[in-house]
């Protein structure tokens, strides 16, 4: 006789989280109004790569009275290569509390990690600006580290925003100092 075999195709963490959506519900806020619908450029230390930064993509929407989120990173192909050094794909749902706003996400490509991302609301006092932390994986490394997320430049495409993402140094003149107020 042999062993029944466990289901082993890849559940998604985001609907296990949804299944305990009553007891969340009655602490959390799905629907975010603080935070607005559009695109946002997340910015974020490497603590190996000291001076550089990385800049990611997150574009958040309203679906069925919850907020879920997008975020793309994609550092370029080295000369010669056709293939990015790193592509992330992270979906998932943004969920708030009095002071803080979550997003738990699933990236959609491999490894398919989870990651974690807080920012607070009183660092949103300059609208589209807020500063949090965020927990992930690296490669085969545990990523902990602080970021800010400002609101894309509305007058670019979607376009010229996925061009500008990848490692930039941290003196890159598109950069203020603001971004890097709660770096």
């Amino acid at each position: 006789a042999s062993i029944p075999r466990e289901n082993t195709q890849l559940l998604n963490p985001l609907d296990s989280l949804l299944s305990c959506s009553p007891l969340l519900e009655s602490h959390f806020d799905f629907q975010v109004t603080e935070l607005q619908s559009g695109l946002y450029n997340c910015y974020f230390p490497l603590p190996e790569i000291p001076g550089m930064v990385v800049r990611s993509l997150i574009s958040v929407a309203r679906k069925n009275n919850r907020t879920e989120f997008i975020r793309l990173t994609l550092f370029p192909a080295t000369k010669g290569s056709a293939f990015p050094l790193a592509n992330g794909k992270h979906k998932g749902l943004v969920c708030a509390n009095q002071n803080e706003i979550y997003f738990f996400g699933v990236n959609k490509r491999a490894p398919y990690q989870l990651s974690l991302m807080t920012i607070e609301k009183s660092s949103g006092t300059n609208p589209g600006f807020y500063t949090g932390m965020m927990l992930s994986r690296r490669g085969n490394k545990p990523l902990s580290t602080r970021l800010s997320l400002v609101q894309a430049d509305s007058g670019l495409s979607l376009k010229s925003n996925l061009k500008s993402l990848g490692l930039i140094h941290e003196t890159d003149i598109s950069l203020t100092k603001l971004r890097f107020a709660g770096m």
